[in-house]
């Protein structure tokens, strides 16, 4: 499937592209400490982002969807549930990210109630 040397490349090549990586939530499985980054810079941006923040809702659904990308169900569900409660205040309930948002807490609330 792939070498070390490939993962090596992979990496190195998309490391300039910061947030880009934590988007491609399909990618995650080529970096598993990717979910940790993207839960550290949740964290840092709670401590400069106080309360409802746009910033801070996007950052949890990012987080939220690597979890639900790596199975991590209940993690995502409340990681998921936390992004809805900031980002229905911040975007609106017609905004397209929270369409979106929506849809994956769906999709693992069903694989939840499956499980």
């Amino acid at each position: 499937m792939f070498s070390e040397g490939d993962f090596g490349v992979a990496k190195s090549c998309l490391k300039a592209k910061g947030d880009l990586v934590v988007e491609g939530s399909e990618e995650a499985w080529l970096f598993p400490k990717q979910e940790d980054k993207a839960a550290e810079r949740e964290k840092n941006k709670r401590l400069y982002y106080p309360g409802f923040h746009p910033l801070r809702a996007v950052q949890l659904m990012r987080v939220g969807k690597l979890q639900y990308s790596q199975d991590m169900f209940p993690q995502a569900l409340e990681t998921l549930k936390q992004a809805y409660n900031i980002m229905k205040v911040t975007h609106g309930t017609d905004h397209s990210l929270m369409q979106a948002l929506m849809e994956i807490k769906e999709q693992c609330e069903a694989i939840m109630r499956i499980q």
